[in-house]
């Protein structure tokens, strides 16, 4: 990850924070969890991806996907300042 793609993940970190999206793992309960890093999910049937912060549970590994749109409040795709 270069890291202006670092700065921005946990800028995006912070949002999740501030949204309060901090629950305990839901496969094990633990509470820790780190930054993967910056991806993509592709949506084939609509000929689009959707841009994703992935983070990782420190004790199980369960991966959980944040759409950086949603968390930025970009509203030209599908995101929401709310």
């Amino acid at each position: 990850m270069t890291a202006a793609d670092e700065a921005y993940a946990k800028h995006l970190l912070t949002a999740v924070t501030a949204r309060q999206a901090t629950a305990p793992c839901s496969r094990c309960g633990h509470e820790a969890f780190d930054l993967v890093g910056l991806s993509t999910i592709p949506l084939p049937a609509v000929f689009m991806q959707i841009p994703v912060l992935v983070v990782a549970c420190v004790h199980c590994g369960a991966v959980i996907f944040h759409a950086t749109q949603r968390l930025c409040g970009d509203k030209t795709n599908g995101g929401t300042a709310s």
